[in-house]
């Protein structure tokens, strides 16, 4: 069987897997939050506990090495990432002991990360993505909100705030990431976007705008809106954490020609 191939079985076997020792909880796309939400959740009034991130690495890595290479994979490989979206994001087959399988582990974590991010995609893909922000920070959180340099995302939208596109806009350092107003711009009306959401990470996991952020943001919003396309948020993800503009109160609304809308109390 290829790497490959074992991947996909070992998340199938997980998907199928029920009760002794490890009980289920819920779809797939559950247990890809693992390692963003911890350790219990309700069911049926009883509290349920779920997989910690060691017994789900090791039981992706089991179809390939056998039960006791996996666990001794998973403790190495655990020493050096801070958790399962830390490893699958991050991963440096020089990072760990010269035993650990590390050409195997890097072709299963590759074909494991576009899964799991399509999985939690698909969470919103259909349904207005604005009301559905849990997916969707969870969803960030997997796909930037572990990674060592910043990356830039727009989520592009449609008048009923359903996604039409998610794309990377750019990827910086370990802290800044370069973005253009007008190339922001340019990729919104290319996508026929009424509505756009941007989302970066900060590798520190402190998640509190900078003031260029905050700069930025501002110069994006009232710049979009003199095109009649509306910033509904910008998220910072990082390390678990998160920070909405939108809900701090710190993105302005403009009406269509750029002018700030204040509303008298």
């Amino acid at each position: 069987m290829t790497t490959s191939a074992t991947a996909m079985t070992a998340l199938l076997q997980l998907e199928a897997r029920s009760g002794t020792g490890a009980p289920r909880t819920g779809t797939l796309r559950d247990r890809c939050k693992l390692s963003l939400r911890h350790p219990s959740v309700e069911r049926r009034g009883e509290p349920v506990r779920r997989r910690t991130d060691f017994e789900f690495l090791t039981a992706m890595l089991q179809s390939t090495f056998g039960k006791n290479d996996a666990r001794k994979c998973a403790r190495c490989i655990f020493r050096r990432y801070v958790g399962l979206a830390d490893a699958i994001s991050n991963w440096n087959i020089n990072k760990c002991d010269s035993y650990v399988r590390g050409k195997e582990i890097s072709e299963i974590f590759g074909d494991i990360h576009p899964i799991i991010s399509q999985v939690l995609s698909a969470a919103y893909e259909s349904k207005p993505v604005i009301s559905h922000y849990s997916d969707l920070i969870t969803k960030l959180q997997w796909s930037i909100g572990m990674k060592d340099v910043e990356e830039m995302r727009a989520l592009f939208l449609d008048s009923a705030n359903h996604l039409l596109a998610d794309e990377t806009l750019s990827t910086g350092t370990v802290n800044h990431v370069p973005v253009y107003v007008r190339e922001v711009i340019e990729r919104s009306l290319a996508a026929r976007a009424t509505a756009i959401i941007l989302a970066h990470n900060h590798p520190s996991g402190k998640v509190e705008p900078s003031d260029e952020d905050i700069q930025m943001t501002n110069q994006i919003n009232e710049s979009m809106s003199l095109v009649g396309i509306t910033l509904h948020d910008h998220i910072i993800v990082g390390k678990g954490r998160w920070y909405s503009f939108k809900s701090a109160g710190m993105l302005v609304p403009h009406d269509n020609d750029g002018r700030k809308q204040f509303h008298s109390i």
